[in-house]
């Protein structure tokens, strides 16, 4: 079998091929614009891939390489100016789809063509990346695992690293393309204007204490859902003085609804961002707290997930995901979310091979007890 990654000349995309080359037996196509970059690839990798000039933009040119395809990882951007374009073309060359990006207007108009994708025996997969993708394996792991019930879970996207153009261009388009909300909750099978201040939390190493802004997601949604949790809050928690300023400013002047303000946007934050790091060493934190109930009792749980490297970790992710759909061991065929096509104790079981080991606190009531008390 063959996979094809596009955007495999760039950070995500190398350690997508390289777990790919070490994890399984298939050969690899690598697609871009730049041939220099292409060959540079090829000599970096060996043998097992191939390249193909390709221009996603080009239909014709995109078109062949989704033909000589069994599987299409994207993992180009920016996905928000891409779109359907690579997915529209693997449906059409019948390959199998994986796509990191977190656009809920994709995933929907995805969803509109399920029938056809189910009836071609393919499986397409979208969210399978860092955040989102372990963003909701993460949690859904810790609620079905350690709980029978959960009533409540607080989550919050903390800290970072130096980001790139494109990174930037997706975050800022999806504050319009409704695959987010700020200030709104999750109650009781419904979204919930958030009426209370905004105000600081005391978040783990290295991040500490920090404003945090509810904001609540297509793929958070999900996952209050599956778990049946009747209150979701989900929180973004900068740490970078100009992030926040640039971010501010960006929404409240509505400087991102048209094409160019969009780019010049973008532009400003990756700048804001890269400056806010400087000098300080790149982490991302997943914090998670939920409360509910297991074999009867009141339980608690806080848990803490630290990743230095993302582009290594969506890399990685988006290479599981296709080694499952190939093996035959994912959720297909059909249109999916992440965390629904793949078994998230194999992914959990991915991050600690990496070195990821969240730290979990459970806190539980104790037999007579109102209380509740802890143990790591």
């Amino acid at each position: 079998m063959k996979i094809g990654i596009l955007g495999g000349s760039g950070q995500v995309g190398q350690h997508a091929v390289a777990r790919l080359l070490a994890c399984t037996n298939h050969d690899i196509l690598i697609g871009s614009r730049n041939q220099t970059v292409l060959e540079r690839v090829r000599e970096t990798f060996g043998e097992r891939v191939r390249v193909l000039r390709t221009d996603i933009f080009d239909p014709e040119s995109l078109g062949e390489f989704c033909r000589a395809s069994d599987l299409v990882i994207n993992a180009a951007g920016p996905s928000a100016l891409i779109f359907d374009r690579v997915a529209q073309k693997a449906l059409e060359a019948s390959a199998h789809y994986v796509d990191p990006s977190g656009n809920a207007k994709l995933f929907a108009q995805a969803m509109e063509k399920s029938g056809l994708i189910k009836e071609k025996g393919l499986t397409f997969v979208f969210y399978a990346g860092l955040s989102p993708g372990i963003s909701a394996i993460y949690p859904l792991f810790l609620g079905e695992g350690l709980f029978d019930e959960v009533s409540s879970l607080d989550f919050f996207h903390a800290g970072g690293g130096k980001t790139t153009f494109n990174s930037a261009y997706d975050f800022i388009a999806s504050m319009n393309d409704g695959s987010s909300e700020g200030m709104v909750y999750w109650h009781e099978g419904q979204k919930k204007k958030w009426k209370a201040e905004v105000k600081e939390h005391h978040l783990p190493r290295p991040v500490g204490r920090v404003k945090a802004y509810p904001t609540l997601s297509h793929e958070y949604i999900q996952v209050a859902k599956r778990l049946s949790a009747a209150t979701a809050r989900a929180y973004n928690a900068y740490t970078g003085k100009e992030t926040l300023a640039t971010l501010f400013n960006i929404q409240v002047f509505n400087q991102a609804t048209t094409p160019g303000q969009l780019e010049e946007s973008s532009r400003k934050f990756m700048e804001a961002v890269n400056r806010d790091m400087e000098g300080r060493d790149p982490c991302f934190m997943l914090h998670v707290k939920m409360d509910g109930r297991k074999d009867g009792k009141r339980r608690k749980i806080i848990s803490t997930m630290r990743v230095d490297d993302t582009y290594q970790m969506i890399g990685k992710v988006l290479a599981h995901c296709a080694e499952k759909i190939l093996a035959g061991s994912g959720h297909g065929p059909g249109c999916f979310l992440f965390h629904d096509a793949v078994d998230a104790a194999g992914v959990m079981e991915l991050l600690e091979e990496t070195g990821i080991v969240p730290e979990t606190c459970i806190i539980e009531e104790k037999p007579g007890s109102t209380n509740i008390e802890g143990e790591i």
